[in-house]
């Protein structure tokens, strides 16, 4: 589908617990433990833990109250408990507080990469954002300096960095290079490859955040829109103007007088919907402008939650990455639905127990159990049965837990269900790894 706009992705320096109200059928024995499941329990009783990638996961120590980190296949502790604060692993990176703010960075078997930080830190993919000395700097993934710690505040967006130093903002890449100079007020919006930056003087720079060339200056009020395969959206405000323009902001088709955006992205690399009136109701009757040509055919299309789908015969086609990744027969439209993951989305249809992958077209036959479908995450879904008991189920339709838990979060590493009282974390494989009687494995 189309690039998501994400302004920051970070892991900031925090344990998340999450505490649910649970009941219903009992939960999986202490006895059935592995050895060093119970070795842990024996140990740290009901501890809260925080599900993580990389293969670690957080927990807190029931008596000292500080927090290390444990195998999260076997449970085993590989880093004990000695930090006052903690954050999940990240890259292969965690950001650890021995107290009295004394914030470093360590790797996946404890060492420091980095120590010295202050405050808060982020970590994003392979960099480090945080504060030496009460400045702001970035570090890779060796504790080697990309961005020196001098500067006021370090925000990241999309794989650059936004650097304050007293009013003024500029932009650097992820190596660390200047591409702006701090000439910038603000920024209004980021999209695809560009960042809207705000000059004193009124006018807005569309600067590429990969090489720093400002492709335009406007000083109208104008919005830019990411539509897929390298191309953009220009919206005039004041005019009422809408111009799909490519990655160099260079135009290539103005819409039509009195036509209108009705998709969020294009249909494939040379095709957008239009219409004169609103996506909102049951379906729109509008026109596929080929971008090339300017030519309109017309097309209807309707909403299968917030996923568009377009008319096709007797079918309803839904698009992706340019092509058709699930036709809906006219008889089964109301029996989908769409569920979101974090990095595509999925459609259940319950007319067909069918579970399809919006990304890849992928689909997988589920159970007949199944009447709907919660949750989902690479690999991992959490459904649901007619009486309202969820379910962990993999990616290749397979149940991996019976319906019997109340609450439930899939995770890519796994998932937690919440069921009898107790809170269990489980692989992607069904096996049980930690159970907590206190409700907080989160």
């Amino acid at each position: 589908m189309a690039k998501r706009k994400l302004l920051i992705a970070a892991a900031i320096l925090s344990v998340i617990v999450l505490s649910l109200a649970l009941a219903a059928c009992g939960p999986t024995p202490f006895d059935s433990m592995s050895s060093a499941q119970r070795e842990y329990y024996e140990k740290y009783g009901e501890s809260a833990t925080a599900l993580g990638p990389d293969g670690l996961v957080l927990y807190q120590d029931k008596v000292t109250e500080l927090f290390g980190y444990l195998d999260a296949t076997s449970g085993k502790v590989v880093i004990e408990a000695k930090y006052a604060d903690a954050g999940k692993f990240a890259g292969g990176m965690a950001a650890v507080d021995a107290g009295n703010r004394n914030v470093s960075v360590i790797d996946k078997s404890g060492k420091a990469l980095l120590t010295g930080l202050t405050g808060k830190c982020y970590i994003v993919a392979d960099k480090i954002i945080g504060k030496k000395d009460d400045k702001w700097g970035v570090w890779n993934n060796k504790g080697e300096a990309v961005i020196p710690a001098e500067y006021d505040e370090i925000e990241p967006v999309y794989a650059s960095f936004l650097l304050t130093r007293g009013d003024k903002i500029a932009l650097a890449d992820g190596k660390g290079k200047m591409l702006t100079d701090f000439i910038y007020d603000e920024v209004s919006d980021a999209q695809g490859d560009y960042i809207l930056m705000v000059r004193e003087d009124g006018g807005v720079d569309f600067v590429n955040m990969e090489s720093g060339k400002v492709a335009c200056t406007r000083y109208d009020n104008v919005d830019l829109i990411y539509i897929g395969f390298d191309r953009y959206l220009i919206i005039d405000e004041n005019t009422g103007i809408y111009v799909i323009v490519d990655e160099n902001l260079e135009e290539l088709r103005r819409l039509p007088d009195g036509l209108y955006p009705a998709a969020e992205e294009l249909v494939d690399k040379n095709t957008y919907f239009i219409s004169a009136g609103s996506i909102s109701a049951d379906s729109i009757r509008g026109y596929f402008l080929d971008i090339k040509s300017g030519d309109l055919t017309p097309a209807t299309a309707t909403h299968i939650d917030d996923v568009i789908a377009y008319k096709n015969g007797d079918n309803w086609d839904v698009y992706g990455n340019g092509e058709v990744v699930a036709s809906v027969p006219e008889a089964e439209l109301d029996y989908c639905s769409i569920v979101s993951g974090t990095f595509r989305d999925y459609m259940f249809n319950t007319a067909t127990n069918t579970l399809t992958d919006l990304l890849t077209g992928e689909s997988v036959k589920l159970s007949r159990e199944v009447t709907g479908v919660t949750g989902a995450e690479e690999g991992m879904f959490v459904v649901q049965n007619k009486a309202g008991k969820l379910a962990a189920c993999a990616k290749n339709g397979t149940l991996l837990t019976e319906f019997c838990f109340d609450e439930m979060t899939a995770y890519s590493d796994g998932f937690v269900g919440y069921r009898g009282g107790v809170c269990e974390w489980y692989g992607t494989e069904g096996n049980l790894i930690l159970r907590s009687n206190d409700k907080s494995i989160g």
